[in-house]
């Protein structure tokens, strides 16, 4: 989902992003035989264990800068980790978020300007937009001149968090720590070394087949609370990075422009396609 193949071609989430990014531990559940007394004949025999502090101030973290982020940028780096070719694809471009925090409306853009292939550049000059303007999604190849367009929020209703776990592109920036808790299980990913940041969650999803990735990492920057790296992996085994790197919070700056819709006649495919029933 990072994005969804039902939106674009590329998988943020094969991790699948997004993350809108935490840092914890829940031990496995703990099974016991009941007392012989009538009193415990009624208690399960089986209850989770309470999640680990860590995770909980992590994803508080993630559900708090929701409310207090206007905008940001950052550079992206992102590649995909294909197992069974052994081969490692991937893109590099920018990042752009804006919210109205009145009305609580996200507008964002991913722009991909360069393709690498085991990590060497292997095309320079592309143009791939993936923008959402609040209610519509659009997937934008300026070079192939592909233009499509898919509404995901009608007009009037309420703003759409598109950028929740299990969304169209997960950066789960305001996502509620208890309802991620309700779907993951989480657990805190140790530094690879002393003294290293430490903010980094792995979530495994509690049903499986419920979202598109088997498991997700999310490692938050601690001067920003934005998640610097969202890890996915898919039931091939295939493994998802997103890197946001220089990242420039609330600086006023960020600006997501309005797409226009091409003429068919000067050579566009275009597809639009209004919000399902």
């Amino acid at each position: 989902m990072f994005f969804t193949p039902a939106l674009s071609r590329l998988t943020f989430v094969s991790l699948g992003i997004v993350a809108a990014a935490l840092c914890a531990q829940t031990t496995a559940p703990t099974t016991g035989t009941a007392p012989a007394s009538s009193s415990a004949a009624s208690l399960p025999a089986t209850a989770p264990a309470p999640t680990n502090p860590q995770v909980i101030a992590i994803l508080d973290r993630l559900e708090k800068l929701g409310s207090t982020l206007k905008d940001f940028t950052a550079v992206l780096d992102y590649e995909v980790n294909h197992i069974q070719t052994d081969e490692k694809e991937g893109k590099d471009g920018t990042v752009s978020y804006v919210k109205d925090l009145a009305t609580g409306e996200v507008k964002f853009e991913f722009i991909f300007t360069t393709s690498k292939l085991d990590g060497k550049i292997k095309k320079r000059g592309l143009k791939n937009q993936y923008l959402f303007d609040g209610r519509n999604f659009f997937d934008i190849d300026h070079v192939a001149k592909i233009y499509k367009q898919v509404q995901l929020v009608k007009p009037g209703d309420p703003p759409e968090n598109v950028l929740k776990i299990g969304g169209p592109v997960p950066l789960p920036l305001g996502q509620k720590t208890a309802v991620i808790l309700a779907d993951f299980d989480a657990s805190l990913i140790q530094p690879a070394a002393a003294g290293a940041p430490a903010d980094t969650l792995k979530l495994v999803p509690k049903k499986k087949g419920k979202f598109d990735f088997t498991e997700l990492s999310i490692t938050l920057d601690p001067q920003t609370d934005l998640p610097s790296e969202i890890r996915s992996t898919n039931v091939n085994e295939d493994v998802t990075t997103i890197k946001m790197i220089s990242p420039v919070i609330n600086s006023g700056k960020a600006t997501i422009p309005i797409p226009v819709t091409p003429k068919t006649g000067d050579g566009w495919a275009v597809e639009i396609k209004p919000l399902s029933p």
